[in-house]
C-alpha cells in the first residue's frame, strides 16, 4: 500500500469519525428529551414515575462518628494550629526549612562560573 493511500484512507477513516461523533451527540441529545417528554406523560396519566438512582448512600453507625470526632479532638498540643503561637512558631520553621532547601540548590550564571573556578 502506498503513503498516499493511506494518507487518503486516514482522511476518510478522520472524516467519518467526526461525522459519527457528531451523529452520537444528536442521538443523546434526542434521547435525554424523550425520556423528559414520557416522564411528563406519566405524570399526566398519574402513573408510578420511575426514578433512577445512581449510588446509594450508606449513613455510617453512630459509634464510627463518634470515634472520628475523637480522633479529631486527639490532636497533640505541638500540632495544635487552633493557638497562634504555635501556628507561628510551625511557619517559621518551615519557612526555614524551605530557605535551607534553597541554598541547595545549583548556582546559575555568573555566580555557577564563579564557583567552577573557584575549584580550579
Amino acid at each position: 500500500m502506498s503513503k498516499q493511500d493511506t494518507t487518503t484512507k486516514l482522511a476518510a477513516t478522520e472524516a467519518s469519525l467526526k461525522r459519527w461523533q457528531r451523529r452520537l451527540g444528536l442521538a443523546l441529545t434526542k434521547v435525554h428529551k424523550l425520556e423528559k417528554q414520557r416522564l411528563r406523560y406519566q405524570r399526566l396519566l398519574n402513573q408510578p414515575v420511575v426514578v433512577k438512582v445512581k449510588v446509594p448512600v450508606e449513613v455510617p453507625a453512630p459509634e464510627v462518628i463518634a470515634t472520628v470526632a475523637k480522633a479529631k479532638d486527639d490532636i497533640p498540643a505541638f500540632l495544635d494550629r487552633a493557638d497562634p503561637h504555635v501556628a507561628e512558631r510551625l511557619t517559621a520553621a518551615r519557612k526555614k526549612a524551605e530557605a535551607e532547601e534553597r541554598k541547595k540548590m545549583p548556582l546559575t550564571g555568573k555566580a555557577a562560573l564563579a564557583k567552577i573556578r573557584e575549584r580550579k
